[in-house]
């Protein structure tokens, strides 16, 4: 968890064009580690491709996964 990391990532999803349809968060610890589940909606793998490597580029990003058919990725941010 660390300031501007939410921003961080709303921003690379914005600037794919994406909507993001949910977005649940949460801290572990004193705001030492923090969680994002996201559902977006995007165009195409290619277009979500893009988008979970430049999650996984973000300084403080641990990891980026897409749970399941139609599942967003999910991130975990410490």
């Amino acid at each position: 968890d660390a300031p501007g990391m939410l921003a961080s990532i709303t921003s690379i999803v914005s600037n794919e064009g994406c909507d993001i349809a949910s977005c649940q968060l949460r801290t572990e610890g004193r705001r030492e580690r923090g969680f994002v589940a996201m559902t977006i909606l995007v165009e195409d793998a290619d277009q979500l491709s893009r988008i979970i490597r430049r999650l996984e580029a973000l300084d403080g990003i641990q990891r980026v996964s897409r749970r399941g058919t139609g599942a967003a990725p999910r991130m975990s941010v410490g």
